[in-house]
């Protein structure tokens, strides 16, 4: 942070030394610049500010998360309204900036799974500003102040997902697969460790197993089945971008996913028990064969449910309606800013300050420098380039984005 500000000021004062190199007064300057000149009267000036300018970075709501690019002709595009302006008032040393911004506007966010095929991002801004500035250098051509103040920021934004039917479909058919495995493989453990032992208690080897024993080896497969629930869990929201707790909690952990999770289970379990045994004996699959087909039938019928089931809770779950969110906070800052006059009827602008130190934003950083040329005694027109980055975050909400583009500005002296 020391180092942002010594650029900063080493910035502001070369324009000391630019001065008295480009002056054009045909009377001198004197012996030596004047820290504080004498106060002079009361001067006041409104700015009415253009800002021709793109914006980037991350907006999230409720732990979904989208990366947001937009180029000025994007936000022209999509713009409901904006109106800004500034007004500054010095007397002496000291003076104060009033600076007002309202924004509403539409923009196209990228989809942060593959889940999603569109994420739009509305934005609504109200930025207000108010700065103290104390000028402690002074000469006929250049002066700098040193600037503090705080900007408070509203947010309201809203995203609206549209869910991808091929993603909703791929990550289905990923997830069935994974249920498969897992299953089959514990189905066939627990069957062939727990099989034996129940056969040997049958009087008639063709005879149906205790229902009770089945149930129980049902439960022990369900219980190495059931960690797929995690899994589900973490590809849906990596699917969606979202964080815990995401979608994929709300999915994998409501009823829909636990009954196909069961059902296949018993239909595996059930199947894995006939084919075990009509391994074991020719006698028994002959004589089981009718119901060991239509427990294949069963299981094939449930396994082709179990990726529709799953695809189906994916298109439900995920909201239809936007997501919204409303944040506002102070931010403190601190800072340079300067001017040099480059001719009689043109000059320099340049400005910086950070801001934020964690009190509410992480990290503020606004830069701008112009140039301006008088049309008039009292207005002048001002063209530059200004930057302006801000790092908040708040529970699920992220408001993570950098706007920087030309600036084109009217100034009025009054």
């Amino acid at each position: 942070m020391r180092s942002s500000f010594r650029v900063l000021l080493v910035a502001l004062l070369a324009i000391g030394p630019l001065s008295k190199a480009g002056e054009m007064a045909t009377e001198p300057m004197g012996d030596q610049a004047v820290l504080a000149t004498q106060p002079s009267d009361f001067e006041v000036s409104f700015i009415m500010p253009g800002w021709l300018a793109g914006t980037a970075g991350t907006v999230g709501i409720k732990g979904l998360e989208t990366n947001v690019s937009a180029s000025f002709r994007d936000l022209l595009a999509n713009l409901d309204m904006i109106g800004a302006g500034t007004i500054e008032a010095r007397k002496g040393k000291l003076g104060f900036i009033i600076d007002g911004l309202y924004l509403k506007a539409s923009v196209g966010g990228s989809p942060p799974g593959p889940l999603l095929s569109n994420v739009s991002v509305s934005l609504e801004q109200v930025l207000a500003e108010g700065t103290l500035t104390y000028r402690f250098f002074e000469n006929d051509r250049a002066w700098i102040e040193f600037i503090a103040g705080a900007r408070m920021i509203y947010l309201n934004t809203e995203l609206s997902l549209t869910v991808d039917p091929a993603g909703a479909r791929t990550v289905s058919e990923n997830l069935s697969a994974r249920i498969v495995d897992r299953a089959t493989t514990a189905a066939r453990d627990e069957v062939a460790r727990r099989l034996p032992a129940l056969v040997d208690r049958l009087t008639d080897k063709a005879a149906d197993l205790k229902a009770k024993a089945v149930d129980d080896l049902k439960g022990r497969v369900s219980e190495r089945v059931d960690d797929v629930r995690d899994r589900i869990r973490d590809l849906i929201d990596q699917g969606v971008g979202a964080g815990d707790p995401g979608y994929g909690t709300g999915i994998a952990g409501g009823g829909a996913i636990r009954d196909i999770l069961r059902d296949y289970v018993n239909a595996k379990v059930d199947a894995e028990l006939e084919a075990a045994r009509a391994r074991a004996s020719e006698a028994v699959a002959e004589a089981r064969a009718r119901i060991r087909r239509e427990l294949e039938r069963k299981l094939a019928k449930v396994e082709a449910k179990l990726a529709k089931a799953i695809e189906k809770q994916i298109k439900d779950r995920i909201p239809n309606d936007p997501l919204s969110a409303s944040k506002s906070w102070v931010d403190p800052f601190v800072g340079f800013r300067g001017r040099c006059q480059l001719w009689e009827h043109g000059y320099l602008l340049a400005r910086g300050d950070v801001g934020g130190f964690g009190v509410s934003s992480d990290l503020t950083l606004n830069l701008f420098g112009a140039l301006g040329v008088d049309l008039t005694q009292h207005s002048a027109l001002e063209l530059g380039y200004r930057y302006f980055s801000m790092d908040y975050r708040s529970g699920g909400f992220v408001y993570d984005m950098a706007t920087k583009g030309p600036y084109v500005g009217f100034r009025y002296d009054f």
